[in-house]
């Protein structure tokens, strides 16, 4: 469990610290800009996060060194039971949004461009210039 909760924290402490401020001059990318690109997959019951590999600090999410083979990783979250049912229901999803359930993250690691390896799913890419990698690169000093 502990596996899971330290990226989860992690991740959160760092979305919320870029709450804390403005930043400037680090989205959209400049055209000259060298970027970094996300994407988010919506799955309809979900969405993930997918990321390259090479770009995952293993100061900040050690397990990323598990992936070093593959070129990306999807990570997704939400409710256990929901989120591990191939044909959830409408009950399910209602039990998901309005009771305090157990959850699942889910992490796959895969090689394929994302809109070839989520061919059903809708995908949105983000470039992230290189230059918001900062916040990353102080943690790992």
């Amino acid at each position: 469990m502990k596996i899971i909760i330290k990226p989860i924290f992690v991740l959160s402490l760092l979305i919320l610290s870029g709450c804390a401020g403005p930043k400037t001059n680090l989205f959209p990318p400049d055209e000259n800009d060298k970027t970094v690109s996300i994407y988010l997959t919506d799955h309809g019951r979900h969405i993930g996060l997918v990321v390259p590999v090479n770009s995952i600090s293993t100061n900040i999410w050690p397990e990323a060194k598990d992936f070093k083979s593959n070129n990306f990783i999807e990570a997704g979250w939400g409710d256990e039971d929901y989120f591990i049912t191939p044909d959830p229901s409408f009950w399910m999803a209602t039990k998901a949004l309005l009771w305090p359930t157990s959850s699942a993250i889910l992490i796959v690691g895969f090689d394929k461009p994302p809109k070839e390896y989520f061919l059903k799913s809708g995908i949105t890419k983000i470039n992230l210039s290189e230059i918001g990698t900062v916040v990353r690169k102080k943690i790992e000093d």
